[in-house]
């Protein structure tokens, strides 16, 4: 499973060739209610609306149906400087409170002509067990840095947006490709410094869904738990 993102990173481009061949109009990723993240970690753009309320959730069992609430985020905006609150919970097999993470990133560099952005900030993570600590490897504090660029490798194909995010725990390269004006392939593959870790690499791949500027939808597969996953968030 460790070569699941270069595999779905040669899609995406398949994708976009095809696309290319059938001289589809060229878009650049419009501003919505996920323009600041791809899937799980954040770009270095900033919200396009001052308040956002996301919701992750994990499917068992589609026949059931089984869903298991994995993740909430609250994201605020206040000039370049963007706040993030994370709850992440525990799905299987137990259903409980997990860790939460707290991110305040400031967008201190941005070159138009080159549409790349620069942000820097910290972060904290905060639980009430000893095993959401481990979980967390100890590291209550952080500092963070993220690189985003958007590139149109294709005449007549759309935009795609690269991400590159690292914090102590975890490095993360993710992509969005442009696949019709609200449609958008996204990816993240993400690796842990941590050599206690049993899968340090881990990978996440679907589609996302944009609602003009105050809605979005996404569904993908997480590697980590070999399961698909909703994504649901509103801005305001």
């Amino acid at each position: 499973m460790k070569s699941l993102f270069w595999i779905c990173a040669a899609l995406l481009a398949g994708i976009a060739v095809c696309g290319a061949a059938r001289n589809v109009a060229a878009y650049e990723l419009e501003p919505g209610v996920n323009t600041a993240g791809v899937i799980e970690y954040p770009t270095a753009l900033d919200q396009f609306l001052p308040h956002t309320v996301h919701s992750t959730i994990e499917i068992f069992d589609l026949g059931k149906p089984d869903l298991a609430l994995e993740n909430l985020r609250y994201g605020f905006q206040v000039g370049a400087l963007q706040l993030l609150g994370d709850i992440f919970l525990l799905t299987d097999p137990d259903r409980k409170f997990d860790h939460a993470v707290l991110r305040a990133k400031l967008r201190v560099l941005h070159f138009d002509p080159q549409r790349t952005s620069i942000a820097v900030g910290a972060l904290a993570r905060l639980t009430d067990s000893r095993a959401g600590e481990e979980r967390t490897e100890n590291k209550p504090l952080s500092l963070l840095g993220i690189v985003t660029t958007e590139l149109f490798p294709f005449r007549e194909w759309g935009g795609f947006l690269i991400n590159g995010y690292i914090d102590n725990r975890v490095a993360v390269a993710g992509l969005k490709v442009q696949i019709y004006r609200f449609i958008q392939a996204v990816a993240e593959f993400d690796f842990f410094h941590s050599s206690d870790i049993d899968d340090r690499e881990q990978t996440k791949a679907g589609i996302e869904i944009e609602g003009e500027t105050d809605f979005y939808f996404q569904i993908f597969w997480a590697e980590r738990s070999e399961r698909a996953l909703v994504q649901v968030g509103v801005g305001f």
